[in-house]
């Protein structure tokens, strides 16, 4: 079984849930790699065959704009309604990924980003991640995988 093109070596089910209280589960390729996904994302994209990344994400795409599509119109938006909304989503993703970007940085707001943080950010991840030299001092992130 596969994902795009990568081989599927185990799935299995995670005690967390997604915000709805959708069931996660964490993949495991044949090359070691591991990502965690909702179950629902899982069972759109497992193919007996690989396919391109770019056919996977357009199979995600458009199940999602579905989704979306179908919850939008059990509203019952009238179309002068429907740029708003969609603004203000899009709105709203930017603002949760600002606040967790912030929030990872140790900061209160993006414009505290600087190359200090930057390198503080990069030292505390190699830390976690048991890597040698990623910050400046040996020549940035030569060092840290950048997945």
């Amino acid at each position: 079984m596969f994902i795009g093109q990568r081989e599927i070596l185990t799935c299995k089910k995670l005690e967390k849930k997604t915000p709805a209280g959708g069931e996660m589960v964490v993949v495991e390729y044949v090359d070691g790699e591991r990502a965690e996904m909702p179950l629902m994302k899982y069972d759109l994209l497992i193919s007996e065959d690989r396919c391109t990344e770019t056919e996977a994400k357009n199979k995600l795409y458009e199940k999602s704009a579905q989704t979306i599509y179908a919850q939008l119109m059990e509203f019952g938006l009238s179309f002068e309604e429907l740029d708003s909304v969609i603004t203000r989503m899009v709105k709203q993703v930017n603002d949760s990924l600002a606040t967790a970007t912030n929030y990872l940085w140790g900061i209160n707001s993006e414009h505290e980003r600087d190359l200090i943080k930057l390198n503080e950010v990069l030292k505390r991840y190699a830390e976690e991640k048991g890597i040698d030299g990623a910050s400046s001092e040996r020549g940035g992130t030569d060092k840290v995988d950048s997945k």
